[in-house]
């Protein structure tokens, strides 16, 4: 799973220096206009990690003969992949 926190890429620290000056001048508007943005970049995160995520998903079941085993890997996956996007959400 530490592939799909690749897509962060560091942004949350660009985030954090982005932040600094306004909000040690008070400036609401810009303060705002900055967290829409990364409220933004963060969904398109989510959504290319769920699709990458559910591809590789699938990608491991054509490749395994084991169908009992899968199964339970299948759910055990997506448990850990709907916790990690949540993080995003």
């Amino acid at each position: 799973m530490l592939f799909l926190s690749c897509f962060e890429f560091g942004i949350s620290s660009a985030f954090v220096y982005a932040l600094y000056e306004p909000l040690a001048h008070e400036q609401t508007k810009q303060i705002a206009a900055l967290i829409n943005l990364f409220r933004y970049i963060y969904h398109r995160i989510c959504v290319l990690s769920a699709v990458i995520g559910l591809a590789f998903m699938f990608g491991i079941s054509i490749f395994h003969y084991d169908t009992e085993l899968i199964s339970h890997w299948q759910g055990a996956y997506l448990l850990i992949l709907a916790n990690y996007l949540l993080f995003f959400s």
